[in-house]
């Protein structure tokens, strides 16, 4: 009976959890690169010039990568617990948190 009285705290939303951040820091990453090394006068044809041959030296891209890696490894920890709760415990978790029939 307890359990009706909980509220749901409803929806995720974009921006709300830490991973959202890190992904907008990646995007971020991406769009500070282009100011620190000229690449919008290449891109947009707005003046003359090539891209550079190697963006590791432009500091958002060190954190873009960083980030990048991070999210990796948190995808790839979600998925092996899902595995986890499919094939080992057998719990019915993922069935609980799809859409349908509970």
């Amino acid at each position: 009976m307890f359990h009706r009285h909980i509220r749901s705290p409803g929806p995720a939303l974009v921006g709300r959890s830490p991973d959202h951040k890190g992904i907008r820091v990646i995007g971020g990453g991406g769009y500070a690169d282009g100011p620190v090394g000229g690449l919008y006068v290449v891109a947009f044809g707005c003046g003359s010039g090539s891209l550079p041959a190697d963006f590791d030296a432009f500091p958002p891209k060190q954190g873009h990568e960083l980030f990048a890696a991070c999210i990796a490894v948190l995808v790839l920890i979600h998925f092996c617990a899902a595995m986890y709760h499919k094939f080992v415990l057998k719990d019915g978790l993922l069935g609980r948190m799809w859409f349908g029939k509970r």
